[in-house]
């Protein structure tokens, strides 16, 4: 891993997270979360928040929707602009070629990944919460990092699920 990456973007990770955290607390105060994720474009230059509540699994939703972020009805850009904006700096610096896309993947992952653990979202929103990273218009690289994303966040059952309509 390229932890001088790591420990340079982590932070603004972190931030953004939160941020976008506190802005579902917010506006879902009295509703159950059961879901948040983070989408990525493919490119990994532009990264949004998204989550899921309650409510809205009463919609019609086919099985696949309720672990596909992208298909979820609420997002927050705004607590990533920051951060998306230093991914498309970064973008621009990035040597062609798979491995430069998947090194700055997975300090993507892992630094997500931390920030996800270090905020203690069960704690906060209940043992249901399914907490996922995704790709807008994925590639086999990106749905590899979902697969550890979600598996690591995740608990056994839900992860099992999760493959169910992922695999």
């Amino acid at each position: 891993m390229h932890s001088g990456e790591l420990n340079n973007l982590y932070p603004k990770i972190h931030a953004a997270l939160t941020r976008f955290v506190e802005g579902v607390e917010t506006t879902a105060a009295d509703k159950r979360v059961r879901g948040l994720g983070i989408t990525i474009a493919d490119e990994l230059h532009a990264v949004a928040g998204r989550y899921l509540l309650d409510d809205d699994l009463a919609a019609p939703m086919d099985a696949n929707q309720r672990f596909s972020p992208v298909e979820w009805p609420r997002s927050q850009e705004a607590p990533f602009l920051e951060l998306s904006s230093d991914l498309r700096s970064r973008r621009s610096k990035r040597p062609p070629g798979e491995e430069a896309y998947l090194a700055e993947l997975h300090v993507l992952v892992e630094g997500f990944s931390l920030a996800f653990e270090d905020l203690r979202l069960r704690a906060r929103f209940g043992d249901g919460l399914f907490i996922t990273f995704a790709g807008v218009d994925p590639n086999p690289l990106l749905v590899n990092a979902e697969r550890t994303f979600v598996r690591r966040l995740n608990d056994a059952e839900t992860f099992a699920e999760w493959s169910l309509e992922n695999d």
